[in-house]
């Protein structure tokens, strides 16, 4: 590019060019940088007064800031020569030390600029292999571990409002705890996550008890892989904890795990207050939970009394649900696009996929598919309870399963039945499922339809069937109503 054809160009050149600077700034790290007195003092009102306060930085030809790393200055100088920083990608190394930097140098744009590169190359990484998780776990965690010990309670007590720290504890919420890797996310940050979003209506992606199993697994990872496993046969997954409660558990290493209980509960215990244990289902408690001995008792009655006096649970996740499609669980065509929300197949007859998410707990929820192509037999939208599932059979005639058909036809175990409407490419149905009255409603682009019965002491999954070119949007947030 020739020269002054652009003045952004021309001053990135200027960045660390010791032939335009005047004056050497010195790192932590031990590195020189160079730079230009006028830019600086221009763009910052921190370097104005460093170097034209008649002190005697403004004589000498050094400047040193000696809290300040390298990796951090030259991003601080790029921005404050380009007003940008396009090509910065942001590491463990790099991030918290530039936020760091911005803020000591009073710079908001920059630390605005931080978030949106940030969240930028999150949508990217998503979109790009939706079987990865990005890195905000591990940034979240470097980020707390920087923090001085003296201001932890106050940032848990929400009086600092650092917008790094709280656009990572959102990306970390819509992250399931499934997935996020033990060895990278430590204790300090988990727990501002959970007190960031408790009592907040926020997406969040993991129930409240694989929340809980997930910090007691933490707990444990940070003592020993011994007691690592001995926690994990005591917490099943959700997946086949049914099995569990059905039976009469009879744990091993009884004496073993007596022995390493009070260090768990050490890790434990400033986490616990943050865990909402009205969110878990009574049997749950009472057989898995309770018997582990790492909760005080107060905290395990005021979930039981919160029961008894409400006769239902609070829903299983706090705030809003994250909903996907969930590319695991689907006929063998189909597939997912645009981060989880889209599923569309390739094959001409009919298949299946759910959504991430099983509702089980008391409550009403509420969710919304969005059709973009009809397919060319029909669409069906709806629920199936927790019984076996042939995803490559079309729903409509297999047991446990209501679904509401494009075509007018209401499909469910207790017969069909000709609903006498249509619906197709453009249009939007809303489902609504009361779990204390054990009904479905349907409502199509925003008027309600009609009310259907479900099975009792279920747990449900949202469904479509499909086939061949359909697309089908699931909105992302599951409503609690």
């Amino acid at each position: 590019m020739t020269r002054g054809s652009s003045i952004t160009q021309d001053f990135k050149d200027m960045i660390d060019n010791p032939q335009y600077s005047d004056i050497e700034i010195f790192c932590e790290d031990g590195v020189t940088l160079y730079g230009s007195r006028a830019v600086l003092a221009a763009r910052s009102e921190v370097f104005n007064g460093l170097l034209f306060n008649g002190m005697k930085e403004t004589f000498q030809r050094q400047i040193s800031f000696p809290e300040i790393k390298s990796c951090a200055m030259k991003i601080i100088l790029e921005f404050l020569y380009t007003g940008s920083i396009e090509e910065v990608i942001f590491d463990n190394d790099n991030l918290v030390e530039t936020n760091l930097a911005a803020d000591y140098f009073q710079l908001p744009d920059l630390q605005k600029l931080i978030i949106e590169n940030l969240k930028e190359a999150f949508e990217e990484q998503e979109v790009e292999n939706q079987n990865t998780i990005n890195n905000s776990p591990e940034l979240l965690s470097v980020m707390i571990s920087k923090i001085p010990f003296h201001e932890i309670e106050l940032i848990e007590e929400r009086s600092v409002d650092d917008q790094l720290l709280n656009f990572l504890a959102d990306s970390v919420a819509r992250i399931h705890f499934d997935d996020i890797s033990l060895s990278k996310f430590s204790i300090q940050a988990l727990k501002y996550v959970l007190s960031y979003t408790y009592n907040f209506n926020k997406p969040f992606a993991t129930p409240e008890y694989l929340v809980f199993r997930f910090a007691a697994l933490l707990a444990a990872h940070n003592i020993d892989l011994e007691t690592y496993n001995l926690v994990d046969t005591r917490l099943p997954d959700l997946d086949v904890i049914e099995e569990s409660l059905e039976e009469e558990i009879e744990f091993n290493n009884k004496c073993e795990f007596n022995r390493i209980r009070p260090k768990i509960y050490q890790f434990l215990l400033p986490i616990i207050k943050f865990i909402d244990f009205r969110r878990i289902d009574g049997k749950i408690l009472s057989k898995i939970i309770e018997p582990l001995g790492l909760i005080p008792n107060s905290i395990i009655i005021d979930a039981y009394r919160y029961y008894s006096t409400n006769k239902k649970n609070l829903p299983a996740t706090r705030g809003m649900v994250k909903l996907y499609w969930d590319e695991g669980e689907c006929g063998g065509h189909i597939y997912v696009i645009s981060r989880g929300s889209v599923a569309t197949t390739n094959h001409q007859y009919y298949e299946n996929i759910k959504a991430n998410f099983d509702i089980s707990n008391n409550g009403t929820y509420e969710w919304d598919i969005f059709i973009e192509e009809i397919g060319q037999l029909e669409i069906c939208v709806g629920v199936h309870a927790n019984s076996k599932f042939n995803y490559d059979l079309f729903g409509g005639c297999q047991k446990n399963t209501w679904l509401l058909s494009s075509a007018g036809m209401l499909y469910s175990h207790t017969g069909n039945i000709i609903m006498g409407f249509k619906f197709g490419k453009g249009d939007r149905i809303t489902l609504q499922l009361n779990m204390d009255k054990h009904t479905l409603v349907f409502s199509f682009n925003g008027q309600k339809l009609f009310i259907t019965e479900l099975k009792k002491k279920s747990r449900y999954y949202p469904i479509i069937s499909l086939n061949h070119p359909a697309r089908v949007r699931l909105f992302p947030h599951l409503k609690y109503v």
